[in-house]
């Protein structure tokens, strides 16, 4: 176009000089002004509007000095300058509402592709598998299209999901694959075949199939979370009946072995000698120790199997205490511990009395276990607000900086706590399922382990 603009141009150019100026042939300029504004180049337009007056005064001048000047050829060369500059003029108003309704035009049909790819989106929901995508997504492009069939192939042209719905053989897919006309996309390590489709374009469908590609991979990698969990679940389940079977299996025989040695002790059997109850001593406390390790794992394993659902009722957690001090009092002895006791008048708890006391017991136990001979042992308890506390308190080592942090996990060793690595873990579920919380507190060279749990109105 801008070519044959300069053409004519030269061509109104030469007829004009040839011509007389009688015939104001310069007239013709305004052809290839009009059509330099048919280009839709602002600049251009300028540049020919310049062009077609310096051309039209140039051809004047020439034919003044061929034909003379007259009144009237001025005036036909004024009116000519008019028409050049009112021409242009138009062009460039033409030309500018041509931009804007092109730009009207391309903001509507921008308007109407994005409209009609967030319906597209919206057919997919947070919840499909990767075959319900894949098959949403076919569907979607069917409908889009307007194609024969949507085709995802795997790489080696197998099938993944077609519509219409139907045998789609390898023959079949070949001959799609061959036919003209037919879209052959790759996405997501697929292959998407459209049956020469008859609306959108294959820019429009990449543009779908790009904005479709975060979700499929969330679609994905959901189907894989959901996969892992389901057998770590299966996994969990598998190890939880194995140690409630074992913990539950083993008690019987430990407790017929215990109850045998204790027997044979007592001189049931006849006398024995010094070194056999020793030995007879030793075995009984190391089948103890078993037994105390078979019974956390099955406290472990119920906690676990049968979920943190307890039955609930009123405690006297001030008479839980005294009577658990009771209970290890010969540990106590043994070592010449002494004891230091501030415990309140009764002071009521919701919760289950045995699992309360197994904390009480297991705290009370780790403390004897980790003092020194002689030491000083402080049980303490006071109210704070709507909650009361209770303390354990020993002289020993305390816990190691390192492991601070795990000191309330399953299997956990090193330092006071350590032994089965269950006593503390089954300590804090139970405090975690009586809404009550289970701490250590290292201070003034003393080892504190304390528990908190809301007081129970009268």
């Amino acid at each position: 176009m801008r070519f044959l603009s300069v053409v004519l141009l030269l061509l109104g150019f030469v007829l004009d000089v040839v011509t007389h100026s009688s015939l104001v042939v310069g007239i013709l300029l305004n052809v290839p002004l009009v059509l330099s504004g048919l280009t839709l180049s602002r600049h251009f337009l300028l540049q020919m509007t310049v062009l077609t007056l310096v051309a039209n005064v140039l051809a004047g001048v020439i034919n003044g000095f061929q034909d003379g000047n007259s009144l009237t050829t001025l005036i036909n060369r004024l009116m000519v300058v008019v028409s050049l500059f009112l021409v242009g003029f138009l062009s460039l108003r033409m030309q500018d509402t041509t931009l804007k309704a092109a730009l009207l035009q391309a903001e509507e049909e921008r308007a109407q592709r994005e409209s009609k790819l967030r319906s597209i989106l919206n057919a997919f929901t947070a919840v499909m598998s990767p075959e319900q995508f894949l098959a949403q997504t076919v569907r979607v492009l069917l409908e889009a299209t307007r194609s024969g069939a949507v085709l995802v192939l795997r790489e080696d042209q197998s099938l993944v999901v077609g519509t219409p719905v139907m045998q789609w053989t390898s023959a079949k897919i070949q001959l799609l694959l061959e036919r003209s006309g037919n879209w052959v996309l790759s996405w997501e390590g697929f292959v998407v075949l459209l049956d020469r489709p008859e609306q959108e374009s294959v820019s429009w469908v990449q543009e779908v199939l790009s904005d479709l590609t975060p979700l499929y991979g969330q679609a994905v990698l959901r189907e894989s979370l959901e996969s892992q969990r389901a057998q770590l679940q299966d996994r969990s389940e598998v190890i939880r009946d194995l140690m409630y079977a074992f913990s539950h299996d083993l008690r019987t025989p430990i407790l017929a072995n215990v109850m045998s040695m204790k027997l044979a002790l007592s001189g049931t059997y006849g006398p024995i000698g010094d070194e056999y109850q020793s030995a007879l001593r030793n075995g009984i406390q190391a089948n103890q120790d078993v037994l105390s390790l078979a019974e956390s794992l099955l406290q472990v394993a119920k906690l676990e199997i049968e979920g943190e659902g307890v039955p609930l009722g009123r405690v006297n957690l001030s008479g839980l205490v005294g009577t658990a001090l009771l209970q290890v009092q010969p540990l106590m002895l043994e070592k010449h511990l002494r004891v230091q006791q501030d415990l309140s008048g009764d002071v009521w708890v919701l919760g289950d009395a045995a699992q309360l006391r197994r904390v009480v017991l297991n705290l009370l136990d780790n403390a004897i276990k980790w003092s020194p001979v002689g030491g000083t042992l402080e049980v303490r308890m006071e109210r704070k607000g709507r909650f009361v506390m209770v303390g354990v308190l020993d002289e020993g080592p305390g816990v190691p900086e390192g492991m601070r942090g795990h000191l309330f996990h399953r299997f956990r060793k090193a330092g006071a706590g350590a032994g089965s690595g269950l006593g503390l873990y089954l300590a804090s579920k139970i405090m975690r399922v009586h809404g009550g919380r289970l701490a250590y507190i290292r201070s003034e060279g003393r080892t504190e382990f304390c528990f908190t749990l809301p007081e129970e109105q009268a």
